[in-house]
């Protein structure tokens, strides 16, 4: 079904869809489309959050118009989330952002559904990374992402395969592996964006960058 709504989590479930071909929630003018977040008098809990199988979308309506799609797909603020075989789409600003948070993102695609002029189109991050580890797995994207992963608060930039690095601040763990990113331009876009001191893990395996 397409359900044209937001959603707030904030106790452990399984959100699972009938696939990304066949469950669709979507909606636009919201900061992020689903929120993990834990409540206030439970600030010292983490939730566990398991997302499957349906389709994340920042335009609810007539694709002919999209200025006010959603800026944000997924959000995770102090979690553990799962995100697999999840699609999104049309989103203004990050399609996954993690804050404090540990993740495994496999088998998810980031796309855009409208092709027009690409400064109107172009999503400035894929998957943010806010002081957060998180193992991606099998990520595809569009060319309209800026920076496909954006992990901080390290930097270097990839993206036809070389690395370079200076040390900023701190950050956790990355592992990506199994993954197609494309950055949006070579001259501006960029594979994955670091920021941190250079003591986290950064793993890449098997994986294709292009620009």
């Amino acid at each position: 079904g397409r359900y044209n709504e937001s959603l707030l989590i904030q106790k452990d479930i399984f959100l699972v869809g009938a696939g990304v071909d066949k469950t669709f929630i979507e909606k636009t003018f919201e900061n992020a489309i689903i929120i993990v977040s834990r409540p206030i008098e439970q600030a010292s809990t983490t939730l566990n959050v398991t997302i499957q199988n349906l389709s994340v979308g920042g335009i609810d309506g007539d694709r002919e118009f999209d200025f006010g799609r959603a800026s944000g797909g997924i959000r995770a603020e102090n979690s553990n989330i799962t995100i697999e075989n999840v699609s999104l789409y049309d989103i203004g600003f990050a399609y996954i952002s993690l804050y404090k948070s540990t993740g495994l993102i496999k088998k998810v695609n980031l796309n855009e559904t409208i092709h027009k002029n690409i400064w109107i189109t172009a999503s400035d991050l894929g998957i943010d990374l806010a002081e957060s580890s998180a193992v991606i797995d099998e990520i595809t994207n569009g060319p309209n992402i800026d920076h496909v992963i954006n992990h901080r608060p390290l930097y270097s930039r990839v993206i036809d395969g070389n690395m370079t690095t200076t040390q900023v601040a701190l950050s956790g763990d990355l592992t990506l592996r199994n993954s197609h990113l494309t950055g949006r331009r070579t001259d501006w876009g960029d594979g994955i964006r670091f920021f941190g001191n250079g003591n986290n893990k950064k793993t890449n395996s098997n994986n294709i960058f292009t620009g």
